[in-house]
């Protein structure tokens, strides 16, 4: 047995799973619209927040809605990214006619920090990301009056079926998430 481990985009992963180029993808829950693959959820509850600089004016209300963010400049992932899809997805929840100020588009989660630590925006990142940054006061978490959650699922092709391995590999991932989730 060998194991691979690759990280990427959500959308890049599930095109790869489909051709048959993975056995499991471990994904953000969302939509994939395809009957080729199964889907088990490993984790309903990621968060996912937005940070900026600890100084920037923004931080003077205690609760922030989306629509007060909106005219700040966002540091998002690229178009296809799933988690920019549930934060955009949530700016129309909230009915808003929001159009936000899309600054910077990047894959690369390391640029959207540091612009962020510069004060240049309003970074969309998985709060695990974030986590020394935060404890190091060079970025805050934004007061939103509804934290963004995510939904996280393992991906595996109907057409090939699991080996007892890849079932295990499943649990392992969900016990991973429940872990981190009771501390």
């Amino acid at each position: 047995m060998k194991l691979r481990i690759r990280n990427g985009p959500s959308y890049q992963t599930f095109d790869e799973l489909i051709d048959l180029q993975h056995d499991i993808a471990v994904v953000v829950s969302l939509n994939y619209r395809t009957r080729k693959l199964r889907a088990v959820r490993v984790s309903n509850g990621e968060r996912l927040v937005l940070v900026t600089l600890p100084s920037s004016g923004i931080f003077s209300k205690e609760a922030l809605t989306l629509a007060e963010v909106c005219d700040s400049p966002l540091l998002l992932p690229p178009e296809k990214s799933a988690t920019r899809e549930v934060l955009l997805k949530r700016f129309e929840a909230e009915r808003a006619k929001l159009r936000p100020s899309i600054l910077v588009e990047t894959d690369y989660l390391e640029c959207a920090k540091r612009l962020a630590e510069e004060g240049r925006g309003i970074a969309l990142m998985h709060v695990t990301n974030v986590e020394r940054e935060i404890a190091e006061g060079k970025l805050k978490i934004l007061p939103l009056a509804d934290d963004i959650k995510i939904g996280v699922d393992a991906l595996v092709h109907r057409d090939v079926p699991l080996p007892p391995i890849g079932r295990k590999f499943i649990s392992l991932v969900k016990e991973a998430f429940q872990a981190r989730h009771s501390h």
